[in-house]
């Protein structure tokens, strides 16, 4: 992207999902992130401060998809006998809900996925902005 400004290239440009994490946007600078567009699901406000206030920085999306997938099975992990093992995790995630409301919004799993909504997002001054 940095790149394609410095040749002063005024077309449309897409990004992957990497790029509305906070860290990347910092790298890439303003000036050079205006106007890109992307995707990035939403992450909720109450996760986003509560983890700023414990870590000093905004999470990106792999904080959130891992801490949902955490949250789906602390209950099993907590009531557990105490020789949990993989075999019994991999039978609990075969066993998923058919939705479940987590820090990204509710999941639906599917086929032994934890799929999470997308978002078209356009970054503006730095910030990730919904379309």
């Amino acid at each position: 992207i940095k790149q394609a400004r410095e040749i002063d290239y005024q077309g449309n440009v897409l990004a992957s999902i990497s790029l509305p994490q906070p860290r990347s946007l910092e790298s890439l600078g303003n000036e050079n992130s205006n106007n890109v567009k992307s995707v990035y699901p939403k992450i909720s406000p109450e996760f986003i401060q509560k983890f700023f206030n414990t870590y000093g920085y905004e999470p990106g999306i792999y904080g959130p998809n891992a801490y949902a997938l955490m949250y789906l099975i602390k209950d099993d992990l907590i009531t557990s006998e105490k020789n949990y093992s993989s075999e019994t995790l991999l039978k609990q995630l075969r066993n998923l809900p058919q939705t479940y409301n987590s820090v990204l919004g509710t999941v639906k799993p599917q086929n032994q996925e934890i799929p999470f909504e997308l978002f078209p997002v356009e970054i503006q001054n730095g910030e990730v902005v919904y379309k």
